[in-house]
């Protein structure tokens, strides 16, 4: 199975897009810091590709910022002398150097993220199957283990074993179809203690694309699933207590075709949830704050686009530290990142792509100061790793206004070339158009943050 970050999803409902995308605004060659406090947000964009016999298809399906301040990153890549996607993962500094590579065979790093004990859990998709891997800091692996299902999230519980959402899938007439809705609960080795598997009549494809823990112990799983009475998709949000009894259910139809990639629990105990839904046969990306029972406390609905070719939706969704929302996915052309205040009232919004490439963006996280890194996928003839570091405004390449004595430039990162002019009291950020990699390493090919005074 080619796996395009959620394109399982996207494949079954016939909503792919690959249209070219831009950056809009400023030029996509250049970066910026922005001031948080006394200290600015460094942002930078930068795309990768393979070395020599690696080409074709590639992209990042998941990214989070690592407790050194790097980034981790979870996707594939193709050979070219395969047809079958190599699962792979990127550790980068924090400015997108690369730190360390590895490739662990046939699949697709769908979700990952750094345990509280060090090291990193990864799910890695190869289609009707999932190996769940058990790293250390180096991405060496630990464990390995293999389940008869098609993972689409992880997630560590607070007792350091693990929780992972998705469905059982087999074929039929042809295609991938969901024998049910699939969540299971994990130790610390691996070995499953309890699972639940919600069934369905009939060839659908029900999945639980996101799972979040709850502060009382239990988990929020949030996807979709086709109704046995009918024919399109239905987003549908379930809450299991610890030992994976069901406590509610709650489907949300919208005006048409309806469907969740992410949930996450918010500060005040209900949920935000991301996705999409049908706005007068136009596809809108939307959002969901639910109450802790499930109930809609607000919808937003955002279509990009002009009317006659609006399409986006939400693949990742995240309550920032003010209370507000950050959202990312797929626009028309482009990938789209939301912002919104509490109540998802648009704060600003922005359309980010790679010149003539069309972009996905596939996940986000909030930075520690205040920004955002986003990652996805180009889409072309080749697909390539695709990662952008926005500021708290979801600026990127532009200029800042900074007072030149401010103590604002971190100078004590080496690997921030930093230069001093007294031809004005602005900061501006310039960059170096392509940086020499090793041979045996991903190719940087995009900007590379150098600030000058």
């Amino acid at each position: 199975m080619v796996r395009f970050g959620r394109g399982v999803v996207l494949l079954i409902i016939g909503l792919v897009s690959f249209s070219p995308s831009i950056f809009h605004g400023a030029a996509a060659q250049t970066l910026v810091g922005a001031a948080t406090g006394n200290r600015p947000a460094l942002t930078w964009a930068r795309s990768y590709s393979q070395a020599a016999g690696w080409c074709c298809v590639g992209g990042a399906s998941t990214v989070h910022q690592t407790s050194d301040g790097g980034y981790i990153v979870g996707g594939a890549s193709y050979t070219s002398q395969s047809t079958s996607s190599i699962a792979q993962v990127l550790k980068l500094d924090r400015v997108g150097e690369i730190q360390w590579q590895r490739v662990y065979g046939p699949g697709w790093i769908v979700s990952i993220q750094q345990t509280q004990h060090g090291g990193y859990i990864a799910a890695d998709g190869t289609g009707v199957g999932t190996s769940i891997l058990r790293l250390d800091l180096m991405g060496n692996i630990v464990w390995q283990r293999f389940y008869n299902a098609s993972v689409s999230a992880i997630e560590e519980s607070s007792d350091g074993g693990y929780v992972v959402s998705g469905a059982i899938v087999s074929f039929a007439y042809g295609y991938e179809v969901s024998s049910g809705a699939w969540i299971a609960r994990l130790d610390s080795a691996g070995d499953i203690l309890w699972q639940r598997l919600v069934e369905d009549e009939g060839p659908a494809f029900d999945s639980f694309n996101s799972v979040s823990q709850t502060r009382d112990g239990g988990f929020a799983v949030a996807g979709f699933t086709y109704p046995s009475s009918g024919i399109v998709a239905h987003l549908w949000v379930m809450k299991f207590d610890s030992g994976g009894s069901l406590l509610w259910q709650n489907v949300y139809t919208g005006g048409g075709i309806t469907g969740a990639f992410s949930i996450q629990q918010t500060s005040d105990g209900g949920f935000i949830v991301g996705g999409f839904t049908e706005e007068i046969y136009l596809l809108a990306a939307w959002l969901l704050k639910l109450d802790s029972s499930g109930g809609i406390v607000w919808q937003k609905a955002f279509a990009v686009g002009d009317s006659s070719r609006a399409y986006s939706e939400f693949y990742s969704v995240q309550q920032t530290s003010d209370g507000g929302y950050v959202a990312t996915g797929e626009g028309p052309t482009e990938v789209i990142v939301v912002r919104t205040d509490g109540f998802g009232n648009l704060v600003w919004e922005k359309g980010l792509g790679e010149g003539s490439r069309a972009v996905v963006g596939y996940s986000v996280d909030q930075t520690r100061d205040g920004g955002f890194i986003v990652a996805g996928q180009t889409i072309s003839c080749c697909g390539y790793v695709w990662l952008v570091k926005l500021d708290a405004n979801g600026d990127c390449c532009a200029r800042i206004n900074v007072p030149i004595n401010s103590p604002v430039i971190d100078t004590s990162d080496s690997q921030i070339a930093t230069y001093f002019s007294a031809r004005d009291a602005n900061v501006t950020v310039t960059y170096a158009s392509e940086v020499a990699m090793p041979a045996n390493a991903m190719v940087l090919t995009q900007c590379y943050p150098r600030i000058t005074h």
